[in-house]
């Protein structure tokens, strides 16, 4: 670096002070400084008498604690003769801005080239669509006054959190997002548990930063469920029981059952086989023997249930996969301030 032939240390030449109509201080100041003939502007945005990206204003023992600086100009204004040396001189201004306005920049002080080295920008919100429900709140199923399911289901409004991110990379692998779609995480991701976190996007785009270098520009849409499934063992027939996330929960009934004491063994099978032979199961019957439902509440192992309450399974029908597996995907936890 270029030596300096005088610089204004500590404090800047001039400095403003401008309050928008939300009470956010800008602070403009100026510095002169003199340097030899050959120094670049670098050279002199890199002096470290001047403000960093990041400081806080100071002015003569005032701090302004919230005001951060986020922008450095240098202009070069004249070439100027040294009379000790005859030599000449650089003569540059520059002007530095501390902002009190928050911005939706990196904390990266130390300035970036290369597009891979930029930081992943996460932003999230809500989606919101509707959801057939078979039992209420506290787990009971909704039927009517004779224990009947309705068909069709009441629907309410259900939401998930969706979560966007976007970085860049060097290259896409176009296979391996083919296997990316509609999956789930299949192992622990953001400390979420497996089949929590499903991809529901995944758009690319083809950028370039100068002649030769090609990237990609990666922006993903995730959905997180925080949707509780039955926690009573008692009413789970089959599946996991009380998990959150990407899972089936349907009501164990049906339009037949198996008739108890009627199960034969295949001939041939190996191990050993039974069958049983099924029969309608038409519920209840109303007026003039005419059934009400022919579904009917089912036992875990398929014969009729007449009482108790509505059984349920609980089945994991999305494919899961290890997002891991892309390139540059944080899984461990996320980029930003979360708690």
């Amino acid at each position: 670096m270029a030596q300096t032939f005088q610089i204004n240390i500590g404090h800047p030449k001039s400095t403003s002070l401008n309050i928008d109509a939300e009470f956010h201080r800008k602070y403009t100041s100026e510095y002169q400084i003199y340097t030899e003939r050959n120094t670049s502007p670098l050279d002199v945005r890199a002096m470290e008498q001047l403000p960093q990206y990041g400081d806080v204003y100071s002015w003569y023992g005032f701090v302004d604690s919230w005001a951060f600086c986020r922008d450095i100009s240098v202009n070069r204004k004249a070439e100027i003769k040294d009379p000790n040396t005859a030599e000449i001189r650089t003569l540059w201004t520059v002007k530095v801005v501390h902002d009190s306005k928050p911005t939706g920049g990196s904390n990266d002080f130390q300035g970036r080239n290369n597009p891979l080295d930029d930081p992943i920008v996460v932003s999230g919100g809500f989606g919101v669509f509707k959801q057939e429900v078979s039992t209420d709140r506290f787990e009971n199923p909704i039927v009517n006054a004779a224990g009947d399911p309705y068909n069709p289901s009441p629907e309410i409004d259900e939401a998930v959190d969706t979560l966007s991110m976007s970085y860049n990379t060097a290259t896409l692998d176009l296979a391996l997002r083919a296997e990316m779609i509609g999956k789930v995480n299949a192992n622990v991701m953001w400390g979420l548990e497996p089949r929590r976190i499903k991809l529901t996007q995944w758009n690319y785009q083809v950028l370039r930063s100068g002649p030769g270098f090609d990237y990609i520009k990666h922006d993903f849409e995730f959905q997180v469920s925080f949707k509780l499934h039955p926690t009573d063992a008692a009413l789970v027939a089959r599946g996991p029981v009380g998990v959150r996330g990407y899972y089936h929960t349907l009501p164990n009934s049906g339009e037949l059952f198996f008739k108890e004491d009627n199960s034969q063994v295949i001939p041939g099978s190996d191990p050993p086989e039974t069958t049983n032979r099924y029969e309608e199961n038409m519920g209840k019957w109303g007026i003039d023997d005419v059934p009400l439902s022919i579904k009917g509440m089912l036992q875990p192992n398929g014969l009729k249930r007449d009482s108790g309450p509505m059984l349920y399974n609980v089945f994991e029908v999305d494919e899961q996969i290890n997002f891991g597996l892309i390139p540059r995907m944080p899984t461990v936890s996320l980029p930003g301030p979360f708690a």
